[in-house]
């Protein structure tokens, strides 16, 4: 009789089954409302720290893809690779020009990069604007029609970066020494 009894008492009870669901239920909501609300936390300082720099690149991406897009197959960088100049066609409807009558010149100077757009011909500078600040790098490079921009937008200065990078190099040069 004490060995029925023994064998009836051995798994659980409904009762106790309900009760250790809802408590890890409430235990795993818990959790989960933590992380979201951290997750939602670090976004929005990530937003605030370097929302402008990632602004600022789109930005300039933008604006180099649309110039570039309607490039007349001409453009000049300069000796230095910081600046470029493209010929493009004008979006006007009835634009039949056989030569482009558009310029774009993105220069970078005192760390920002600058768009000057204006007519070809004859020359007339019609507008210059700010593509992005804080800019540390900016190289043209071009081979045949494709042309390609490197841009290195952040908000440590120039020679902070320049010394970052003779470290990394020195760091590689040492590491080639050593193998």
């Amino acid at each position: 009789m004490l060995a029925k009894k023994a064998k009836s008492q051995a798994g659980l009870t409904l009762l106790e089954l309900t009760i250790t669901i809802a408590i890890s239920t409430i235990v795993f909501l818990s959790a989960g409302i933590f992380l979201v609300d951290v997750q939602k936390g670090w976004s929005t300082m990530f937003r605030r720290v370097h929302g402008d720099i990632v602004t600022d690149a789109y930005v300039a991406r933008k604006a180099f893809d649309g110039v570039v897009r309607k490039l007349a197959r001409s453009y000049t960088i300069g000796a230095d690779g910081g600046s470029v100049e493209v010929d493009y066609w004008s979006n006007t409807p009835n634009n039949d020009a056989f030569f482009p009558d558009r310029y774009a010149r993105f220069y970078w100077a005192d760390n920002q990069l600058f768009i000057e757009r204006g007519q070809k011909n004859p020359r007339t500078e019609l507008q210059t604007e700010v593509l992005a600040k804080n800019v540390s790098r900016c190289v043209f490079s071009g081979a045949g029609t494709a042309l390609k921009m490197l841009l290195l937008v952040t908000k440590i200065p120039s020679p902070c970066i320049k010394q970052v990078v003779q470290l990394i190099r020195f760091e590689m040069l040492l590491k080639k020494t050593l193998m």
